[in-house]
């Protein structure tokens, strides 16, 4: 018959040596226990092993061990891998211990969190540890760790097809993922198990040396790189666009370009990378009356004119003719501004009314990508991003980037009589997410 503290001190070795993979020593079990002395210790682990619930050898340290407990193995715990739409992996430096006849002999396995719910019919499921063994070639129907456009890593089933790779879900209500030849993708294992979070979240860690909790905290890791995005460029928009999606916008995620234009920023993105629906009023498309169902996008791009001149009342007075014709065409309908807001007040009046019906048709967590200029109005310095930043703030966005986009070549006037003001010849792409 085995006694109530007989049971804390069985229990006790038992969490520590799941804790630390090797047994707590007599000194540690007596201070745990606040016993009068090492004997004490010695006299509870001793009835155990009489139990036959303990063994022990003699005169070696540690030497204690749980009748019947499985052989455990510690392997990297690397961090986060999602089980729904691309995110990138985290990487941590922990381990976990796992039962050893879950590793095969002879193989590099790591282990990695879920997030998502994409793989839940496969019994894989949002909190869910995966061990996963390290290799980069996989078999069709195999549950593969894949890492896309050396950006964002996702676990689905695999499926090598003709002209493309699928990347299959096992969950009806989320569509495929399909690589196209020219896209970047690397097999980075294969899953052997799943270790479901009731198990992985069990207090005191039975699988770990430290709790794992069903969210994942953060933990620092990463290496030094001197690559990397910058805010601020000299160049123009083509180049420092890409840049901007490649940093905040996930591949194949439906972006629209309410002001389409020309579609000079989209000069350098390939094609396929994205879904793009590309609008303006050429198109019959106004960006403050968008023809697409709420919550339904990733990700809109807005640049509309910066030009004060296209909202006078006297078509005389109206900017884009020449060589800026191609800003009324696409911009404008040519049509006076008869009511409303003067100047660069009617500028900005056209960004907040865009800015608002792009928080409609945003998803949860959807990026709005703006392009804007400050400039001189009536006298005044009027900082269109500022202006932008705090009204977008009351459709539910906050400002997640900004970049500075410096023009290359030096600007200059027809005529000038005293120049007051300093010539702008910088403008921004701002970055904002939908906070709800």
């Amino acid at each position: 018959m085995i006694t109530k503290r007989q049971k804390e001190v069985l229990d006790f070795i038992s969490d520590y040596q799941r804790r630390k993979g090797y047994a707590p020593s007599l000194e540690e079990i007596k201070k745990h226990f606040k016993l009068a002395s090492v004997s004490t210790a010695h006299f509870h682990v001793s009835k155990l092993r009489d139990l036959g619930l303990l063994s022990k050898e003699e005169n070696k340290p540690r030497s204690i061990d749980v009748v019947g407990r499985e052989t455990m193995v510690r392997i990297p715990l690397l961090g986060m891998i999602s089980a729904g739409q691309p995110i990138e992996a985290i990487e941590n430096k922990e381990t976990i211990a796992v039962p050893k006849n879950k590793i095969p002999s002879s193989s590099e396995i790591y282990a990695l969190r879920v997030i998502g719910d994409s793989m839940i019919d496969e019994n894989i499921n949002d909190g869910d540890i995966i061990l996963v063994k390290h290799q980069n070639v996989a078999e069709n129907g195999q549950k593969v760790v894949a890492l896309i456009d050396n950006q964002e890593a996702t676990l689905k089933k695999y499926y090598r097809e003709k002209g493309h790779i699928r990347l299959q879900p096992a969950n009806k209500r989320i569509e495929p993922i399909i690589i196209e030849k020219d896209v970047p993708i690397a097999i980075q294992g294969v899953v052997l198990d799943v270790i479901p979070e009731t198990e992985s979240a069990f207090p005191q860690a039975l699988f770990s040396d430290k709790f794992i909790p069903a969210k994942k905290k953060r933990v620092a890791g990463g290496v030094a790189t001197s690559d990397l995005v910058v805010s601020a460029h000299s160049g123009t928009n083509d180049k420092v666009f890409p840049e901007i999606l490649k940093l905040h916008v996930p591949v194949r995620s439906t972006i629209a370009d309410v002001t389409y234009g020309k579609g000079i920023f989209w000069k350098e993105v390939p094609k396929e990378r994205y879904k793009l629906l590309a609008t303006d009023l050429k198109t019959g498309v106004d960006c403050k009356n968008l023809p697409y169902r709420d919550r339904t996008i990733d990700c809109v791009v807005l640049d509309p004119p910066y030009m004060e001149g296209l909202f006078r009342r006297d078509n005389g007075h109206l900017a884009g003719n020449g060589t800026y014709r191609a800003f009324r065409s696409t911009y404008s309908n040519g049509a006076t501004t008869n009511s409303g807001p003067k100047y660069h007040d009617a500028v900005l009046d056209l960004y907040f009314k865009a800015g608002k019906e792009a928080a409609r048709v945003l998803k949860k967590d959807g990026i709005l990508i703006v392009k804007c200029q400050d400039e001189v109005s009536a006298n005044r310095q009027r900082l269109t991003h500022v202006e932008l930043i705090n009204e977008y703030a009351k459709f539910g966005f906050y400002c997640k980037d900004l970049f500075v986009v410096v023009r290359q070549n030096k600007p200059a006037v027809s005529r000038i009589k005293k120049q007051v003001h300093a010539r702008k010849n910088h403008s921004y792409f701002l970055v904002f997410q939908v906070s709800r």
